[in-house]
């Protein structure tokens, strides 16, 4: 008897002791998770107020990438727009820089060409002596290499081209006052020609300037896509965050 009476009071103390360190247990766990929800109660309302706010370092915008087709087609347009779209108009300007004086070159050159050629004309006409009706830029060379139409006309008749033939008692006929103010007439004719066919070369540099822009923007565009992109997200159910998720990446 004596001796379940002791074994009751012991197992009793046993059962007394283990409640205890239960009790102890659940009250640490119980803080530990309220101040763990205050927090990420806390983190989740800052994040759904500014789901774009970038927590220092735990959160980072992907950027956006570009179309490198674009940036092409932006250059060839104009150049330097395709380096500005793809962020590069530090080297842009001196394709956008180069276009402009392109272009006043060009357009100076054929003012130029096209006003040595008209002042060469009204001084044929005016020591030639015919008008300037129906007259194309063959005549004007006739006129240069041939004193009168009777000499062209003979030079013809040689050749067996009669369809060339001019009616010296028509407006076509001229008939130069010096041979002097002839070769002086056919110098500024060449001049003129020679002015004006050159701007070709300044159109090709037109378009050299173009690709050049358009393979830059394009390498630019790549370059700007290709940069490491770094995320570090919040993660978990229902806006309690149990972490982050970190995510690299890369485009080629």
């Amino acid at each position: 008897m004596t001796f379940k009476i002791i074994h009751l009071i012991l197992f009793s103390q046993k059962r007394i002791s283990i409640m205890k360190h239960t009790l102890l247990l659940l009250i640490i766990v119980l803080f530990c998770f309220s101040k763990s929800n205050s927090q990420n109660s806390i983190f989740s309302q800052d994040y759904i107020k500014n789901p774009e706010k970038k927590f220092n370092s735990f959160y980072e915008e992907k950027k956006e990438r570009k179309s490198a087709f674009l940036a092409v087609v932006y250059s060839l347009i104009l150049p330097g727009a395709g380096e500005y779209y793809a962020g590069r108009f530090d080297v842009g300007k001196y394709s956008l820089a180069g276009e402009a004086a392109l272009w006043i070159l060009y357009t100076g050159m054929n003012i130029h060409g096209y006003q040595v050629r008209n002042d060469g004309r009204a001084f044929a006409r005016l020591h030639a002596g015919f008008d300037d009706e129906n007259k194309n830029d063959d005549y004007y060379v006739n006129v240069s290499n041939f004193m009168n139409t009777f000499d062209f006309n003979e030079k013809r008749l040689r050749d067996r081209d009669y369809k060339s033939l001019y009616d010296p008692f028509s407006n076509m006929a001229w008939n130069w006052d010096s041979d002097e103010n002839r070769r002086k007439f056919r110098d500024m004719r060449v001049r003129a020609d020679e002015i004006i066919n050159n701007t070709k070369f300044v159109a090709i540099a037109m378009i050299a300037n173009r690709i050049f822009s358009a393979v830059n923007a394009a390498r630019f565009v790549s370059n700007y896509n290709s940069d490491l992109n770094i995320t570090l997200n919040p993660i978990g159910f229902e806006n309690r965050y149990d972490g982050f998720l970190l995510k690299i990446s890369t485009n080629f």
